[in-house]
C-alpha cells in the first residue's frame, strides 16, 4: 500500500470532515477497504482532523474517563473499521451524548452493515442503525418540504406532520411566543395545549422534559434573527424522549423564517379587521379585498380602486391612508368629475397670484397639502388631456410647477384613484393616456358590485339599520321576509342604494314593530317590487277569462264565430262564459 495512496485518502477524509462544519451527525463510509489499510488511513488523517477541533477515537479499544470529560466540550469523530465495534461505539455514544452538545462524525471505513446496532448522536437522539445518514436524509426531507409549501402556514403544517411521522410524535405545535394559541399544529388543538403534558411542557423551562404515565412533552424555542419569536412543543413516546429531540431541533431551526413571516401576517390581518371595520363583508371577495388592502398599504406604490358607483371606492382609499406609514399625515380627496379643467389644474396644483382672472393670492395645490400623505383622485378617467398630461409629469418627476409660477416644488404623495368605468376601454376609445394609465395601475384593487356578494347584504343591512334607528329613535326589526326581499332585489346602485333604502325604511318604520316585505317593496318603489305569485288555477283562469273575452269583442259579441276561432262549439262556449264569470252580451247582438 503507498503512502501516496493513504496520504490522498487522509487528505479526503479530512475534506470531508472539514466541510461538515459541525453541522451534526454525519456518516462519511470509505468502502471496500480491509481493516489495517483503513487504521492507517485514519491515523494519517488524525492530525487534520484535530486542527478542526475534532478528537479521534478508535473504536473497538476502551476510552478513558479524562477522554470523555474532554470530547464533552469538542466535536468528535469516531472511527468504525467493521461491524464487530458497533456495540462499543452505542456505548461510547451514549455516554457522550449526555454531556456532550457538539456534533459527531461517524466514519465507517467498511461496507458492512451495523448488524442493527442503534447508535444515538450528540444531541441524544437515537439513529436507527444507519449511523447519522438517516438524521440528515431526514434534514433533506424536511428542507424539501418547507421550501416547496405554498405559503408559510403549509411550511409548518408540513414541518409538523413530517415530525409525527419521522419521529412518531404523536402532537406537534408551533406556538406563538408568550401564547398558547398555535400558530400551525398537527394532532392537537388550542385545547390539548391549555392541558395535560402539552401545557405543563409549556409552562416548564425550555428544554425540560414533561414524562407522564405514557407520554413525554418537551418545548424548545424557535428563534428568527437571533430573537425568541416562537415555541414548538412535541408529545411523543415517554419511552422514546431521545428519538423525538433531534428532529425536534431541526425543526425548530429550518421553521424560524416561516413562523416569523407568518405570525407577521396574522398581525397584519387583525390589524386590518381593527381598522377595516368599515369595509364589512363575509364573501369571498371581500375578505380578498381587506387581505389586498393590509398588503398593498405598507407599500408607497399607486393604487388603482376599480368597482361600480356606490361599492365604496372612497372607503377603501381612506382604508389604505389609514394603514399606511403615511396615517398621520394628510388625506385629500378630489372628485375629478365636479371641476372644470382650469378649477381642476388649480385644485391639484395651485397658483400663483395673478395666474388668472379672479387669483387675488397664492393658493396651495392638493398635492402640496399632501406631501408625505395621501392623495385621492375620485372618477380620474374624467380628467382632461392636459390635465392626465399635467398629472403624469408630476409622478413621473416627483414634483410640482403652480399655474404662474417658473419653479418647481417637490413632494412627496401616495397617488390612490378610482374610476366606476374600465380605463382599458378608456385607453382603447383614445379618451385616456395609456402611459398614465400604466402609472396609476400599479397595485389594482377591485370591488365587486352587490349582487355578486349577496351574502353581505345581511351584514350591510343590520350595521346600516343600527345607525337608522338611532337617527330616528324608533325600536323597530327588520323581519325574515324583509331580509329576504332585500337580498333579493338587485342593487344597481350598490351598497349607497342600500343605504338609502334602509333610511327610507326608517322614515316608514313604526316606533315599535316589525319591518316587513311590504315596506322593503314600498320604499323600492312598486317597479322595483318583486311581483306577487299566483297559484296555477287562478293563473289559468285568468288566462281563459283574457282569451274568452278577447274573442268575443273581436266578433262583437256574437258567440258561435268566437266560438269558431276559439276552437269550441256555441254550446261549450256558453259554458265557459258561466263559469269564468263573463259579463253576457246582448242576447240580440250574439244571434249569430
Amino acid at each position: 500500500m503507498s503512502a501516496a495512496f493513504i496520504a490522498s485518502r487522509a487528505a479526503y477524509l479530512v475534506a470531508r470532515i472539514a466541510a461538515l462544519g459541525g453541522r451534526g451527525a454525519q456518516q462519511i463510509a470509505m468502502r471496500g477497504l480491509p481493516r489495517s489499510r483503513a487504521a492507517a488511513i485514519a491515523d494519517a488523517a488524525r492530525p487534520g482532523i484535530r486542527d478542526l477541533g475534532y478528537e479521534c477515537v478508535r473504536a473497538g479499544q476502551p476510552m478513558p474517563e479524562r477522554d470523555r470529560t474532554l470530547l464533552a466540550h469538542r466535536h468528535m469523530a469516531l472511527f468504525v473499521c467493521d461491524a464487530r465495534d458497533g456495540a462499543s461505539l452505542g456505548r461510547w455514544v451514549a455516554l457522550l451524548a449526555r454531556t456532550s452538545p457538539r456534533a459527531h462524525v461517524i466514519v465507517r471505513l467498511d461496507d458492512q452493515p451495523m448488524g442493527g446496532v442503534t447508535i444515538p448522536s450528540a444531541h441524544g437522539a437515537e439513529d436507527d442503525g444507519r449511523a447519522g445518514v438517516h438524521v440528515w436524509q431526514g434534514v433533506s426531507e424536511l428542507l424539501q418540504i418547507v421550501q416547496d409549501a405554498e405559503d408559510d402556514h403549509a411550511s409548518l403544517l408540513g414541518a409538523a406532520m413530517w415530525l409525527r411521522r419521522s419521529a412518531d410524535a404523536s402532537a406537534v405545535a408551533f406556538v406563538s411566543e408568550g401564547a398558547s394559541v398555535p400558530i400551525a399544529a398537527a394532532g392537537c388543538t388550542r385545547h390539548d395545549l391549555e392541558r395535560g403534558e402539552l401545557a405543563e411542557a409549556l409552562r416548564e423551562p425550555i428544554g425540560r422534559v414533561v414524562v407522564g404515565a405514557r407520554h413525554a412533552a418537551f418545548a424548545l424555542p424557535i428563534r428568527y434573527a437571533g430573537v425568541r419569536v416562537g415555541t414548538l412543543v412535541v408529545r411523543g413516546p415517554a419511552a422514546d424522549v431521545p428519538g423525538l429531540q433531534q428532529p425536534a431541533h431541526l425543526a425548530a431551526a429550518l421553521c424560524g423564517p416561516a413562523l416569523r413571516t407568518r405570525l407577521d401576517a396574522l398581525a397584519l390581518a387583525r390589524a386590518s379587521q381593527t381598522a377595516l371595520a368599515d369595509i364589512v363583508g363575509r364573501s369571498p371577495s371581500m375578505v380578498a379585498l381587506r387581505e389586498a388592502i393590509g398588503r398593498a398599504a405598507a407599500t408607497p406604490f399607486p393604487v388603482l380602486i376599480e368597482g361600480e358607483s356606490g361599492t365604496g371606492k372612497e372607503l377603501v382609499a381612506r382604508a389604505l391612508h389609514r394603514l399606511s406609514p403615511r396615517r398621520d399625515r394628510r388625506f385629500c380627496a378630489i372628485n375629478c368629475a365636479a371641476l372644470t379643467d382650469d378649477l381642476m389644474e388649480s385644485e391639484l396644483f395651485g397658483h400663483a397670484r395673478g395666474a388668472f382672472t379672479g387669483a387675488i393670492g397664492p393658493r396651495t395645490g392638493l398635492f402640496e397639502e399632501a406631501h408625505n400623505g395621501t392623495l385621492f383622485l375620485d372618477e380620474v378617467s374624467e380628467l382632461s388631456a392636459r390635465a392626465q398630461a399635467k398629472l403624469l409629469r408630476a409622478l413621473q418627476e416627483r414634483e410640482v410647477r403652480r399655474l404662474g409660477e417658473n419653479g418647481a416644488r417637490p413632494v412627496d404623495v401616495r397617488l390612490v384613484a378610482a374610476t366606476n368605468l374600465p380605463l382599458n376601454d378608456a385607453v382603447a376609445g383614445g379618451r385616456f393616456r395609456e402611459d398614465l394609465l400604466f402609472r396609476l395601475r400599479v397595485i389594482r384593487l377591485q370591488i365587486a358590485p352587490l349582487r355578486e356578494r349577496v351574502e353581505d347584504v345581511p351584514l350591510l343591512a343590520v350595521g346600516f339599520w343600527s345607525k337608522r334607528l338611532e337617527d330616528t329613535g324608533k325600536h323597530a326589526v327588520l323581519a325574515p321576509d324583509a331580509m329576504a326581499s332585500l337580498c333579493r332585489h338587485r342593487w344597481p346602485g350598490n351598497v349607497r342604494e342600500l343605504q338609502n333604502v334602509l333610511s327610507a325604511l326608517a322614515v316608514l318604520a313604526p316606533v315599535r314593530g316589525r319591518i316587513s316585505a311590504r315596506h322593503v317593496a314600498q320604499a323600492l318603489g312598486d317597479s322595483n317590487a318583486r311581483p306577487a305569485v299566483a297559484k296555477l288555477g287562478q293563473a289559468r283562469a285568468t288566462a281563459e277569462r283574457q282569451t274568452v273575452a278577447a274573442a268575443l269583442a273581436r266578433h262583437g259579441g256574437r258567440r258561435t264565430a268566437a266560438a269558431r276561432d276559439l276552437g269550441l262549439t256555441r254550446q261549450g262556449l256558453t259554458k265557459a262564459i258561466k263559469r269564468l264569470g263573463i259579463a253576457a252580451p246582448d242576447e240580440n247582438i250574439g244571434v249569430a
